[in-house]
């Protein structure tokens, strides 16, 4: 078994070696049924040949350009032709036909970066993102990102790009590509929106609430309870989590209050994600009739946390005391 293996090693290397610089008449000897030859069709005259290695050479029937059809192909189907002459005509004219058979040997761009995900600040975004599968064969040359559909792409040599300047509130979508010497690669994307800090986001939330607690006649609440804040913040970093009223650890979302030694007589509590701005959680929690009944609830002070995903994500609390 060895010495038919390294026979077909050595018969292998003499086939790249020995191809020619044109594409042989001969070859048509090679093509059976009108059907064009493919790399198997070589391969398989040579395991044929290498299995009858010895038969042949006992019955001396060694013949170097033709040799009676014998069955070689995986199907069972007949094929004239076995001989290693044929090999390298099939080999021979299949490296001249690359392109119409649709081989390419040439680098091709790289693949898209992977795992791409955006973090979001005040009037920023950085966008990171991890290497490509694959650069196509070609030599990378470097990442460019575009924060304008294209329009304008900007380098970078790193794994991560941060654009400032951005309007708060404004859902961007960022383009990511890898550059080899092969070209430009496949563009992937992210969304994410720019947010002012949790704390004045906070303060935003108080305000809508309250404006619209005092255009339904109701007294504004109050939001000075540094200790009833902390307990909101605490919240909206849970729900980042495990978005429940339930906490991560299994407990009811009220001994978040016990926790912060806040005293209540009565207590509620309004959670919300994925909203890009203050208004707009606001005025979701209004259109939902238990929220909304929180909201306008005989309640005099109220803590707000806001909390953002490693992804972007807003994550957004209202705890409600009287």
């Amino acid at each position: 078994m060895k010495k038919r293996i390294i026979s077909v090693m050595v018969i292998m290397s003499l086939m790249f070696t020995m191809l020619p610089t044109t594409v042989s008449a001969a070859r048509k000897g090679c093509i059976l049924g009108g059907t064009e030859p493919t790399i198997f069709d070589a391969l398989e005259i040579l395991k044929y040949l290498s299995g009858m290695d010895s038969a042949i050479k006992e019955k001396g029937k060694i013949n170097a350009e033709k040799m009676d059809a014998a069955t070689i192909s995986k199907e069972g189907k007949k094929k004239g032709g076995t001989t290693i002459f044929c090999a390298l005509e099939i080999l021979k004219y299949l490296s001249y036909m690359d392109n119409e058979i649709g081989v390419n040997h040439s680098p091709r761009p790289p693949a898209a970066p992977k795992s791409v995900w955006a973090s979001a600040g005040d009037g920023m975004v950085t966008v990171h993102w991890t290497e490509p599968a694959n650069m196509g064969g070609g030599t990378f040359v470097r990442y460019e990102v575009s924060d304008t559909n294209g329009k304008h792409w900007f380098p970078t040599m790193s794994l991560s790009y941060t654009f400032r300047g951005l309007a708060n509130g404004k859902k961007y979508t960022f383009l990511v590509r890898a550059v080899s010497s092969a070209g430009n690669g496949i563009t992937t994307s992210v969304t994410a929106t720019p947010t002012p800090p949790a704390s004045s986001l906070s303060d935003e939330v108080v305000t809508i609430t309250n404006q619209y607690r005092v255009n339904a006649g109701k007294s504004p609440f109050v939001s000075d309870n540094p200790n009833l804040n902390s307990a909101a913040m605490k919240r909206a970093q849970e729900l980042v989590a495990y978005y429940d009223h339930v906490r991560p650890d299994g407990r009811d979302w009220s001994t978040v209050f016990e926790e912060f030694k806040v005293k209540w007589s009565g207590i509620a509590e309004n959670i919300a994600y994925g909203y890009s701005s203050p208004r707009e959680v606001v005025e979701g929690w209004i259109n939902s009739p238990g929220h909304y009944q929180n909201i306008m609830g005989n309640y005099t002070h109220i803590g707000v946390g806001v909390a953002r995903g490693g992804d972007g994500t807003m994550y957004w609390v209202q705890l409600f005391v009287r």
